[in-house]
């Protein structure tokens, strides 16, 4: 039986990794660049914002290239969201493509990009509870928690994250993050909480390669064979309990 070793035991990352890792940082960089070089222009950033962002309003204006841009670029109001993008991808990419290969990590990655995408114009088109409306993202979140949802699927039942006393497997870190995003987006980060929700389900159906729809089915089937085992070892637990006690 194949194991696997931990998700978060700082793996070496590949050339999949690496690639998408250098290249947001240079795009992060040029934005920077950008910004310094006109400083005054604060419509000229707004602009390039407008360019590359993603919004029900921009798809509907055919600018379909902001599918991929939005991924790529980051809100220069701070670090803090880049650094966590990247720390996401370097663990949790550097561990699934180390399972998968480099080419399908950037698939992977690609494909959960634009199922956050899909996720959130979905949510602005549709009725909307966590105030999406006439929003518009940018940033690799959505790519990254793919990822994260792609190592949950692949370590189900084996672990996924250590911290200090506390193991976690994959169906355990999915159900937490799946419950901190739907909190998330209830408390008002909602296209946030929306994107990273896509990415996630989007990781998780992609990740056994077998395509979304054969993918979710096995998801539906896990679950139903975990309920089944809990079931049977209350039921064992009880004819064990309930067993006369033997006399020799």
């Amino acid at each position: 039986m194949r194991t696997h070793p931990p998700a978060l035991a700082l793996p070496v990352a590949g050339p999949a990794v690496r690639g998408i890792v250098v290249a947001l940082l240079a795009v992060f960089v040029a934005q920077v660049l950008f910004a310094y070089a006109a400083p005054s222009d604060a419509a000229g950033v707004a602009r390039v914002n407008d360019f590359t962002a993603l919004s029900l309003d921009a798809v509907r204006a055919g600018r379909v290239w902001v599918f991929v841009t939005y991924a790529v670029v980051h809100s220069l109001a701070g670090w803090g969201h880049l650094f966590l993008n990247l720390l996401l991808i370097y663990l949790f990419g550097a561990s699934i493509e180390a399972d998968v290969g480099s080419r399908r990590t950037v698939g992977l990655f690609a494909a959960s990009a634009i199922g956050a995408a899909l996720a959130f114009l979905l949510a602005a088109w549709l009725p909307d509870p966590f105030g999406v409306a006439g929003g518009a993202i940018v940033g690799a979140s959505g790519a990254a928690y793919g990822l994260v949802g792609a190592v949950c699927m692949r370590r189900w039942r084996t672990q996924t994250l250590s911290l200090i006393f506390v193991t976690i497997d994959g169906r355990t870190l999915a159900a937490l993050l799946v419950l901190l995003e739907l909190i998330r987006g209830a408390l008002g980060a909602g296209a946030e909480a929306v994107c990273h929700l896509g990415g996630i389900a989007t990781g998780l159906a992609l990740a056994s390669g077998r395509g979304p729809t054969r993918a979710l089915r096995d998801l539906r089937d896990r679950l139903r064979r975990d309920r089944l085992r809990r079931k049977l070892r209350v039921v064992h637990s009880r004819d064990v309990d309930e067993r006369p006690p033997t006399f020799h």
